[in-house]
Order: structure tokens, then C-alpha cells, then sequence
């Protein structure tokens, strides 16, 4: 009877042994550091950028201001004037997601009125260049227009050709909310969310040096 439970035992330790990286769960093999994440700058926007030609930037404000347009009441915008100003006035980086030697637009609202909240996030959308202007890639928004980001982190994985992208919502002083999106279907497309936690009551300095990641069943 010992050994048959012995050999029980074996079995089941060697079963472990040969179990898969991918089942292991996703805290274990999620890495995010608040070092490398990126929050753009305010005066990276898109009337001041050097990089986008005076047709490109009309492009796209014409493209965000589309995104915009439909809560201007409820963003009190009182006019096409100054919708179109706030669009100017995005911030934009640009980066090629999908090496194929044209960059991709990664634009972040610059105001209340375009949508950001107290907390610093702002909506963040992501545009692909087209001949007919460019298109929409990503929308963190709502259909209520609202949902926004703080910080970005360009992932060095990739999905259908694109790279992988880590959102990242200020909750509070000590949280975030990461967001993973990943291209799909011609759309980057949220797949699992984490909560990053610092906090740490035994901590000489009350907070963790790096997040614990714990991941959130649903993402809101």
C-alpha cells in the first residue's frame, strides 16, 4: 500500500514538472514597470509637432474632431472653432507599431473639454495613416465617451504584426488599472486587465518598489 502512494506521488510530481509555461497564471508571466511607461508630454500635441506635415496635422485633427464631436454638448464645446482648437491641441507621439516604415499616431486628449478627468486620465486613441486620412486603430472611450489613460507602454510583443500596448488608468495614489491590447481584426482590442497595486502599510516609505499584479476577471 506505501508504495502505491508512493508511486501516487511521483506520478503527480512529474505531472507538474511537465506542465506547460502557458498555464501558469497570467501574475506570473506579466511584467509591468511604471519606469518604462510614458505619459505625453503637453506640449507634444499636434499644432506644435515637427514631425507631421500641414496636411497630416489637418488629417488629423479632422479625425479626432470626429471622435469628439458627438458629446460636445455634454463637454460644453459651444462651436466647430473650438472643437477643432481642442483637437490641435491633442498630444501625439508617433511610432511604427507595425514596421512597415510608416508611423502610426499615438494621440492622447490635452483637456477637460476633450474629455480627461481629474485624475489625469484622458481618453487615447491610436491612428493608422491612409490614403483617405487616417483611421481609427483604437478608442479607449465608451459609447458614453468616456474612459481614459494616464500612461502607455509599447510592448515589445506583438499580435498580427503589431505591437502589443499596456494602458495604464490612475486610480489613486498607490493603484493602477493596466489595460493589455492586442491587434485583432483590423482593431487593437483589450484582452486582460491587471490590477498594480503599491501600497504597503510594513514599508519604511509605505509603498512597494514594484507593483503587485493581480488579475482583474473583468475589465471595466
Amino acid at each position: 500500500m506505501r508504495r502505491t502512494a508512493v508511486a501516487i506521488v511521483a506520478l503527480g510530481l512529474a505531472g507538474l514538472a511537465q506542465t506547460p509555461p502557458s498555464v501558469r497564471t497570467s501574475e506570473e508571466h506579466f511584467r509591468w514597470s511604471r519606469r518604462k511607461a510614458q505619459e505625453l508630454g503637453y506640449d507634444q500635441t499636434i499644432r506644435r509637432s515637427s514631425e507631421l506635415s500641414p496636411n497630416k496635422k489637418a488629417s488629423l485633427i479632422d479625425a479626432i474632431a470626429a471622435e469628439i464631436r458627438p458629446f460636445k454638448a455634454d463637454l460644453e464645446i459651444h462651436s466647430e472653432r473650438e472643437l477643432r482648437a481642442l483637437s490641435a491641441n491633442t498630444r501625439v507621439k508617433l511610432v511604427d507599431l507595425n514596421e512597415d516604415g510608416v508611423a502610426e499616431v499615438l494621440a492622447q486628449a490635452n483637456d477637460f473639454k476633450a474629455g480627461c478627468g481629474g485624475t489625469g486620465n484622458c481618453p487615447f486613441w491610436v491612428f493608422q495613416e491612409t490614403p483617405a486620412g487616417f483611421r481609427k486603430l483604437l478608442d479607449t472611450r465608451g459609447k458614453d465617451g468616456i474612459g481614459g489613460i494616464e500612461v502607455f507602454t509599447v510592448a515589445a510583443g506583438r499580435s498580427n504584426g503589431f505591437n502589443d500596448l499596456v494602458l495604464g488608468a490612475h486610480d489613486s495614489a498607490s493603484e493602477r488599472t493596466l489595460f493589455v491590447y492586442r491587434f485583432r481584426d483590423g482593431q487593437y482590442r483589450v484582452g486582460e486587465c491587471y490590477d498594480a497595486d503599491w501600497a504597503c502599510l510594513e514599508c519604511p516609505s509605505g509603498a512597494l518598489e514594484e507593483p503587485k499584479i493581480t488579475r482583474l476577471n473583468k475589465c471595466q
